[in-house]
């Protein structure tokens, strides 16, 4: 796809659009879900989510054992999503220190995700609070000057 500024689209994705598109992973994993109303849930939080319009300040914690559907729901998103789409390194959203660097990666992003965190990793609630709820992030490259960007991502 070509960059069309008019529909939020500025960079190319990985994906054509097709409005029936199916695939038996992605009904296979909605369907580990615990009912409709959840799975409706999830395919319009994604869906909003890519449009770059998601207004709801939503951070959501896929939860459970292995081989229940987490990774191929985020994957997929991912995939349709392309270069939309980012894999955050686990201690952006640890404990610590802020860097304007650390969240650089979040600039143009409309979904981050963070696959695993290790076993004792705690999550920053403050920081994620921050990062979804704040509607211009400033950031910046090494060695550069500090970047705003308004927030597009989920």
């Amino acid at each position: 796809m070509s960059a069309v500024p008019l529909r939020r689209a500025v960079s190319r994705d990985a994906a054509a659009f097709i409005d029936e598109a199916t695939h038996p992973d992605w009904d296979l994993a909605l369907g580990a879900l615990p009912d409709t109303d959840v799975q409706n849930y999830v395919r319009q939080f994604f869906g909003t989510g890519a449009t770059g319009f998601a207004s709801d300040d939503l951070a959501c914690v896929f939860k459970g054992g292995g081989s229940n559907g987490k990774s191929t729901i985020l994957n997929g998103c991912a995939r349709a999503l392309g270069s939309y789409a980012r894999v955050l390194a686990p201690s952006v959203l640890g404990g610590g220190q802020d860097h304007a660097t650390d969240i650089m990666e979040l600039l143009g992003a409309r979904l981050v995700y963070l696959e695993e965190t290790g076993p004792n990793q705690r999550l920053d609630t403050n920081k994620i609070k921050r990062l979804v709820g704040t509607p211009v992030i400033k950031a910046r490259a090494l060695y550069k000057a500090p970047v705003g960007s308004r927030t597009q991502r989920r």
